[in-house]
């Protein structure tokens, strides 16, 4: 069974901070579409220029609606093979629960919070 997936662009800001230890990423709007995924890609990319890969990344995003499922699947991969290691923010604690399944299932190094403060602790641990 295939998803159907919107082809009309969304509208979507990401912000990418250098922190120390990592990269702050708040994603805030609707990455709904295939053609968003890759532009929130490449927005990623260009911020990240010249930074190593891999890399660990705290990504914020509690304002971020990700509707498609299979539009989610294609930005875990994605951010799997970016990054080594990535806190998420999420906005309710089944989300959480949801993106640490998945982390497990794809063998991510990737970790739900509600806590930005745990999120960062979390990701400055070796």
């Amino acid at each position: 069974m295939s998803a159907i997936i919107p082809v009309a662009p969304s509208t979507f800001e990401i912000t990418v901070e250098a922190r120390l230890g990592y990269v702050s990423v708040v994603g805030q709007g609707t990455v709904a579409t295939l053609v968003d995924v890759d532009r929130l890609q490449k927005r990623l990319e260009a911020e990240l220029q010249g930074e190593p890969a891999p890399m660990a990344a705290l990504f914020d995003q509690r304002e971020l609606d990700l509707p498609n499922q299979a539009v989610r699947d294609i930005l875990w991969d994605r951010l799997i093979a970016r990054f080594d290691r990535c806190a998420l923010l999420v906005a309710s604690e089944m989300l959480g629960v949801q993106a640490n399944m998945t982390a497990l299932l794809k063998g991510a190094r990737f970790r739900a919070f509600n806590s930005k403060v745990m999120a960062a602790h979390w990701l400055l641990q070796v």
